[in-house]
């Protein structure tokens, strides 16, 4: 009887909420709870139906997830996302190869790849989040270079030579050697029912050189950017470099690092904040060995020398990257950006096993943002002279006019300025009067220093011809008593 009332209980609930969905104009659900959900009743007289049905992150979805939603569709079915970037996981590896490939690969991809593309397949080429410097390569490698920016991006120009060395360029990639090392993933789970465990079985990969600059643009960014932890976020793909880094700055700065988010890039996907650190940890290639550079490699390690450019052997050591050679994975970090970007990884060995970070690490280096470790640790402090000055470009004083003031804050000169271009002259103002004050005390400095080795010269001149006059009156004495003492 009891198993009777629970059946008649599950219908009615069943029929109520059936009755529910028929009223509604819009139902928001996953897409396993339509196809599972027993009110939607897919065979029966009570089928509900929609208009239609809006697939949003699509991408992120196997195909058979996003293709059984829309069965409940009578006119349109919108899929939306962006299959350039992560893709649908599929946990059960154990699956025949082509059938698992065929899940990896959501529904957009494959309509991308068609020969036929659907005719009513409109692109979103205007972003609205990254700076220009950000958006350049991810826009040229992954979207055919037609992203194309909002005016509100423009406004996040940088001016911290400790971390980005180049005023127009907001990114940098720090070339580190250090390598990599196997490291324990602690994971705190449930054992029977209430008992907390903890996982020590599971092994990741981590680097203590890369986690060291890490903690180092860290401090520069909370120091020089002013920018709070909450404006930062630190991706990693593996979990063991992600606790190593946390345990750091929590050594460093305590309870204040937490704000600070940490984590993978299936974690910060859809996320975005201003500042983003990237630690890429691969600084070896595990697999074949490739011989290129002498014996001193070890034999599960791959080496080929920094000079070798060829697309066969990147291919070749693609897959001895792990998932760091992945074009989605890489995609999605260099875009989570919105003011600046610090890449940190050996770009060797990235550039050997990957064409996109090869493409990657070419377009920095031209544009001057791939430093040395060394060269990323000495950065300083420098005024805006000397910044143009390295550059190659000229200070230009005719800024201290008030008409170069309006130019480079791009109001007009009788307009009444806003808070912002008040702000901006002030510390224009500033800077500038600051620099011709150390000009004058430095060249007051040197014109003391001249005055003082002029004096110098003129004692040392009336000594030395005091000396001669002296010599001379003394050599003139003993000639004459020479003269005497013959004559006697």
């Amino acid at each position: 009887m009891r198993n009777d009332a629970q059946v008649n209980y599950e219908k009615a609930y069943t029929s109520k909420e059936n009755e529910i969905l028929q009223k509604s104009l819009i139902v928001v659900s996953t897409c396993t709870g339509v196809c599972v959900h027993s009110a939607f009743d897919h065979e029966g007289s009570n089928a509900v139906k929609f208009t239609s049905v809006v697939v949003d992150e699509a991408a992120q979805a196997s195909e058979p997830d996003v293709v059984l939603p829309a069965l409940f569709a009578e006119q349109r079915v919108v899929v939306v996302g962006d299959h350039k970037q992560l893709g649908p996981v599929v946990p059960e590896h154990n699956l025949c190869r082509a059938y698992l490939d065929a899940l990896e690969r959501p529904l957009l991809e494959r309509l991308d790849r068609a020969p036929e593309k659907p005719c009513c397949n409109t692109v979103l080429g205007k972003q609205y989040r990254m700076h220009p410097s950000i958006r350049c390569f991810p826009s040229k490698q992954f979207y055919s270079s037609s992203l194309v920016d909002d005016t509100s991006v423009t406004a996040h120009s940088l001016d911290i030579p400790t971390i980005w060395p180049r005023r127009d360029e907001n990114v940098i990639f720090v070339d580190c050697c250090s390598p990599h090392e196997y490291g324990l993933v602690f994971e705190v789970g449930r054992a029977r029912a209430r008992d907390t465990s903890v996982l020590e079985n599971n092994t990741s990969l981590m680097n203590s050189g890369e986690a060291d600059l890490v903690v180092c643009a860290y401090q520069r960014l909370i120091k020089d950017a002013s920018a709070c932890p909450g404006d930062i976020a630190i991706i990693t793909p593996y979990r063991a470099q992600h606790q190593e880094i946390r345990e750091r700055l929590k050594k460093k700065y305590g309870e204040a690092s937490r704000d600070c988010a940490i984590g993978t890039v299936y974690a910060l996907q859809g996320s975005e904040r201003p500042y983003i650190i990237i630690s890429f940890v691969r600084s070896t290639a595990e697999g074949v060995a490739l011989f290129h550079a002498g014996d001193q490699a070890g034999s599960r390690d791959i080496v080929v020398s920094e000079s070798e450019k060829s697309l066969a052997v990147r291919q070749t050591c693609e897959g001895q990257l792990g998932i760091v050679s992945s074009s989605k994975l890489l995609n999605v970090s260099l875009t989570r950006a919105k003011t600046g970007l610090i890449c940190v990884g050996n770009s060797t060995i990235l550039s050997q096993g990957s064409n996109d970070f090869f493409d990657l690490c070419e377009n920095l280096r031209k544009r001057d943002c791939l430093l040395s470790e060394s060269q990323f640790l000495s950065l300083k402090k420098q005024s805006s002279s000397s910044v143009q000055q390295r550059e190659g470009r000229k200070p230009c004083y005719r800024a201290c006019q008030p008409e170069a003031i309006s130019e480079q804050i791009q109001v007009p000169i009788s307009s009444k300025p806003s808070c912002s271009s008040q702000q901006a002259c002030t510390q224009f103002a500033e800077r500038l009067s600051a620099e011709m004050a150390n000009h004058a005390a430095q060249t007051h400095e040197k014109d003391h220093v001249e005055c003082q080795h002029s004096a110098k010269r003129q004692v040392a001149d009336e000594v030395i011809s005091t000396t001669a006059l002296h010599k001379q009156r003394r050599a003139a004495s003993v000639s004459e008593q020479k003269s005497q003492r013959k004559t006697n």
